[in-house]
């Protein structure tokens, strides 16, 4: 439930926001600062085109890539991750960066439907002995297929983890 991340007042980053779901989100439910992080130029400024007509002027972007040896800022009060294990190297370059969250004293969530590369996150956590919580939802998203003029309902099941919650879970 996004909801109950604790948005209110936080300072957040999130890594690889794509679309900026995630960093709009927490916006609106009142986080003071949030980082949509991505690679990739065009995808941050679609994201602070749509910041900005919905009043969320606490997210900013930034150019980030997770899999660069760039620090993570150390003001945050969390760090997030959706849906950007793609390959192996992003899933170990996440966990790589989860665990450099965790010395910052800095708790992470992250969330995967696409289990392409979840193993890889995993097994990175596990390698560098990063206590982790997980915990795998059955989702259902119900949407309309704009080129086929239908709605479409798909099932996936979700991961999320999180971390630095002083949790000793795997």
């Amino acid at each position: 439930n996004p909801s109950s991340l604790p948005c209110g007042n936080a300072r957040i980053m999130e890594l690889g926001c794509g679309t900026g779901a995630c960093s709009l989100l927490a916006a609106s439910l009142g986080a003071k600062r949030v980082i949509a992080s991505d690679q990739n130029p065009l995808t941050l400024e679609l994201v602070a085109a749509a910041a900005q007509p919905q009043g969320l002027d606490a997210v900013t972007t930034r150019v980030f890539d997770m899999c660069s040896s760039e620090p993570l800022p150390s003001d945050m009060d969390f760090l997030l991750a959706a849906d950007v294990c793609y390959n192996d190297a992003l899933g170990r370059a996440l966990g790589r960066r989860v665990e450099e969250a965790m010395h910052l004293g800095i708790p992470s969530y992250v969330a995967d439907s696409v289990n392409i590369a979840r193993n890889a996150f995993i097994d990175e956590l596990q390698l560098r002995s990063v206590p982790f919580i997980q915990k795998t939802e059955t989702l259902s998203f119900v949407g309309h297929a704009v080129s086929l003029d239908m709605e479409v309902e798909r099932a996936s099941n979700v991961a999320l983890f999180a971390v630095g919650l002083n949790s000793q879970v795997h």
